[in-house]
């Protein structure tokens, strides 16, 4: 993987397209990676955007199946979840009655 920091991409702003030419680039604030630059064409920007959506969404719902199991929530059954899904839903509704009554 190639890196680049923040202060590089400020100096050296006009080089980057030049650089990622070799791929892909990560770009760090005081060592920490805080983005991705990723080279694309203007034919393809829609894709590799929609993919990269893609790829956080599944990132995404890995890290909260591995947070239910260590909950011990994966065992949650079918039944339990509408359960919870209809208090939520009376909750709401209630908060937003009483936002109308007040408004």
């Amino acid at each position: 993987m190639n890196f680049i920091t923040i202060r590089e991409l400020k100096a050296e702003g006009s080089q980057v397209s030049k650089r990622l030419k070799g791929g892909d680039l990560v770009l760090t604030n005081h060592g920490k990676p805080v983005a991705m630059l990723v080279p694309v064409s203007e034919g393809e920007l829609e894709e590799v955007s929609k993919e990269i959506k893609l790829v956080r969404a599944r990132l995404a719902w890995a890290r909260m199946s591995l947070a239910a199991k260590a909950k011990g929530l994966d065992k949650t059954s079918m039944a339990d979840i509408n359960k919870e899904i209809k208090v939520m839903r009376s909750e709401r509704h209630v908060r937003e009655a009483r936002a109308a009554r007040r408004s």
